[in-house]
Order: structure tokens, then sequence, then C-alpha cells
């Protein structure tokens, strides 16, 4: 009997870790907590109103060498282990001055800051996100070698171990397509793959039963007893 009590506090622990797992979220519609650049001669700039709803983030792009306009939220990091994990970054995207129906739109990066360093990964292009604000969604897993050093003193990598508190944001960039406009909003970062409130997989289900069955055979062995 102290066996298969020792079985059922095991698989609830175990049942209860997996659905405590929790996905790191980063969101943001406000920006007013955001650390605004440039590479280049690119800009990206905060915008009281125009948004999805409220306030938006205006990235106007040049022709010529790819240049991004750059911003990170400043208040929110993390220190958690990130190497590995899946990623999934959405905006809202509207088409400004210069965007054209078949264009490429604005090139797209996840940026990553520490310690004054800023990092890039390329993810993709916008699009013409046409004249009323629609969703881009780009996926990914976070590697240091996919991204680049972009500024500051640190390593030519971003260190993804958890050693270093980490903060998120994104560029947009172009090149050789004149000068392009394009407006964000809603900034959705989610990275990890299972949520605290997410539907349990048949086999943590699978586990779940078993705990209850090995729980009616404990208190059947009580009654006996």
């Amino acid at each position: 009997m102290k066996a298969i009590v020792k079985w059922i506090i095991l698989l609830s622990a175990a049942c209860i870790a997996l659905s405590a797992r929790a996905q790191i979220v980063v969101a943001d519609g406000d920006f007013s907590a955001w650390t605004l650049g440039n590479i280049g001669t690119s800009t990206m700039a905060t915008e009281a109103a125009g948004g999805n709803p409220g306030a938006r983030l205006s990235v106007t792009t040049n022709s010529g060498i790819r240049t991004w306009g750059t911003g990170f939220k400043n208040d929110f990091s993390t220190s958690a282990a990130l190497a590995g994990l899946p990623f999934t970054l959405r905006l809202d995207a509207l088409a400004g001055a210069g965007d054209f129906s078949g264009g490429q739109g604005q090139y797209v990066m996840l940026l990553i800051e520490q310690s004054g360093t800023l990092y890039g990964a390329y993810l993709g292009v916008t699009g013409y996100p046409g004249t009323s604000f629609s969703t881009v969604s780009f996926t990914g897993t976070l590697t240091p070698a996919n991204f680049a050093k972009l500024s500051g003193p640190g390593a030519a990598t971003p260190d993804l171990s958890g050693a270093t508190p980490t903060r998120f944001g994104f560029g947009g960039g172009n090149q050789s397509s004149g000068t392009v406009t394009q407006y964000y909003d809603n900034f959705s970062l989610t990275i990890g793959s299972v949520a605290a409130t997410s539907v349990p997989t048949l086999s943590e289900l699978g586990l779940a039963f078993l705990a209850l069955v090995l729980a009616g055979s404990a208190h059947s062995v009580l009654r006996r007893g």
C-alpha cells in the first residue's frame, strides 16, 4: 500500500509540473517604455494616435544599403534559459507613405538587448499590409548563431543560457526600394511551446488517469484493511 501511495504522489507531482510549464509572453501596444534607435538612416518613432487602437510605432526605411529602425521594450527582461526555444512574433502592420501593393514592404528582425548590446535575427518581410491594420506573424527558434551584433560592446552573439538578462523588440529595414513607411501596433512575442493554461496532451491525460486508477486501488486496499 505504501508503494502505491508513493507512486500516486510521484505521478501527481509529474502532472502538476507538466501543467505548470509556462510560455514567456512579451506584449505591448502602448510603447511608452520602449528604447528606440536606428542602424543607418532608417528611423523608428512612437506616435500617440493612429494605432490599433491608440499609439503606434512608425518605421521609415530608406533605399540603398539595408538600414533599420529599431526598438525594444525596456521595462521587461528575463533571465530564463532561452536557447533552443521556439518563438512566434506577431505585429499589426499598416501601409504608409511609399508602400505599394505588390511590394515587399519592410524586412523584420527580432531584436535582443543585453547589457547595452543589441542583436538582431532576420525573420522575413511584411509584404504590403494594406490600408487597414493586418497581422503579420513570424516563427523560429532562439539560436545564438542566428543573431548578429548590431551595436554595443558585447560578444558577437547573445548569451541565451539564462546568465544574462534579456530584453526583446523588433526592427524594420529596407534595401533598394525607395523610402517606405509602415506602422506597427500590438507587438507580441511568445517564447516556448506550452502555456500554463494549455489543454493537457494525451500523455498528460494518461498520467492523470493512471493516478486516479491507482488512487482508487489504494482506497480499496485501505477499506479492506
